[in-house]
């Protein structure tokens, strides 16, 4: 991970000081797949690197016994125990999850030793519900990528030297040969569905309760995995062919068990993106001599128009309740920036020299939240049209930190400086009683 990040930083220098280049700097297979990554992890967590560089080996120190086994403490009282659900007097439940250490431990600072304490915590509605210890004994990790939360359980992946375990609340679910990360997970009519990336960088399989249904040695997926009551499951992926002119990218979607190529326009020079909406494929692309970019939805095109002088470096796709919104990284005036759409209408996003940490759509509202490129900025918090900045000593340090719960926009944000995190809801701060950071936000629909 370490040496990602000082090549990313890299990268990014290239960039910043070659701008008469631009093919350089766009490079399809450099700035395509690795800097989109790049900028979506390694920006939104710059100034907290050296933070996260330690969590791995972490040991927790559990507050109770419990017989469901080691390293793992569920809340005893009555509804405790986190199934899918939240209170049954609320329409949604707001599910939170952190990394957490020993109070009064310094874990931004010691960075060389080779065990700290950590757990990953589970809180519902401001209640800890699940405590998971984190570290190769429990084979848990703190890698914010390799936990999530779907439909209100708590879903890990971890990898041993030849092995990927997948658990559900601590509990081992299932366990496959090779070493993957977990790109998207599912949970469709009691079965589990995963797509995975191999950690080679090369090669991915799509999977459903840990057997292998598609397995290809060369490519990548574009994380889209998706369930839809009409349409099925769904997800994208780019396969690499050998050819006489050298590697050929053909990009593919899958929807309900049918894989189709998926066809593209004369005028596209590189894919960014592709996801599949309500059946139908769909991509964001650059286009042929033009500093402006493309969304094809099934027979819709759109056109996103940008500055001529800026560079497009990575794009992707947010589908949420059937809409669609793009997001470019460029480089414009030596800035790393994002700037966001919905279909192709500039929602006014953009900040020079900031990148999207999270973002969210509901009910018609939408939400971006932006992290500084450089240590000291604000966080900008963007509402519809409306505009918020966090104090600086904030950033938002996960995966997935921002959700709409009940109308209600929650963020997690984390302190840069040791001190506690908070979640900013509409504008009023609540801070967590801990030491350590959040790593992702969630809305669960309660159960009736």
């Amino acid at each position: 991970m370490q040496q990602d990040f000082f090549l990313f930083y890299g990268v990014c220098s290239s960039i910043l000081l070659s701008t008469s280049h631009k093919k350089t700097m766009c490079d399809m297979k450099l700035l395509g797949f690795f800097m989109l990554r790049a900028v979506q992890y390694f920006v939104r967590i710059a100034v907290l690197f050296a933070c996260l560089s330690v969590f791995s080996c972490g040991i927790a120190e559990l507050d109770s016994d419990d017989n469901r086994g080691p390293g793992i403490w569920i809340d005893p009282t009555p509804g405790g125990e986190v199934s899918g659900g939240g209170l049954p007097s609320v329409t949604e439940s707001c599910y939170v999850t952190t990394l957490e250490y020993p109070k009064g431990y310094d874990w931004q600072a010691d960075l060389n030793k080779g065990s700290v304490k950590c757990s990953l915590v589970v809180y519902v509605d401001g209640a800890p519900k699940l405590k998971l210890a984190v570290g190769d004994d429990y084979q848990v990790s703190s890698d914010v990528d390799m936990h999530r939360i779907v439909a209100g359980d708590l879903y890990t992946d971890f990898v041993t030297d030849s092995e990927t375990i997948l658990k559900k609340n601590g509990q081992e679910l299932f366990r496959w040969s090779g070493r993957e990360s977990v790109k998207g997970l599912v949970v469709a009519d009691d079965d589990i569905y995963t797509i995975c990336q191999s950690r080679s960088g090369q090669g991915f399989s799509f999977r459903k309760n840990g057997e292998a249904i598609m397995v290809k040695s060369r490519g990548y997926v574009h994380e889209h995995l998706h369930y839809d009551s009409e349409y099925g499951l769904s997800f994208s992926f780019c396969e690499t062919i050998l050819s006489q002119q050298g590697n050929v990218e053909r990009h593919y979607v899958m929807v309900d068990s049918l894989v189709t190529a998926v066809g593209l326009r004369d005028d596209v020079d590189r894919i960014l993106d592709v996801a599949v909406n309500q059946g139908h494929p769909c991509y964001l692309a650059s286009v042929k001599g033009s500093s402006n970019l493309m969304l094809v939805d099934g027979d819709s095109l759109y056109m996103m128009f940008l500055p001529p002088e800026s560079t497009v470096c990575a794009g992707r796709l947010f589908i949420i309740e059937n809409t669609i919104f793009s997001e470019a990284v460029i480089v414009l005036r030596r800035n790393v920036s994002s700037v966001v759409w919905k279909g192709e209408t500039d929602l006014g996003f953009m900040n020079e020299g900031m990148t999207v940490s999270a973002f969210d759509y509901a009910g018609g509202n939408c939400c971006g939240v932006f992290n500084p490129y450089a240590k000291g900025g604000n966080v900008v918090i963007y509402r519809n049209s409306e505009k918020s900045y966090v104090p600086v000593g904030y950033i938002s340090a996960g995966g997935n930190t921002a959700a709409f719960v009940n109308g209600i926009l929650h963020i997690g944000l984390s302190h840069t400086e040791g001190g506690k995190p908070m979640l900013w809801k509409d504008g009023h701060t609540e801070e967590l009683d801990i030491n350590g950071f959040i790593s992702s936000v969630h809305s669960v629909r309660a159960v009736p």
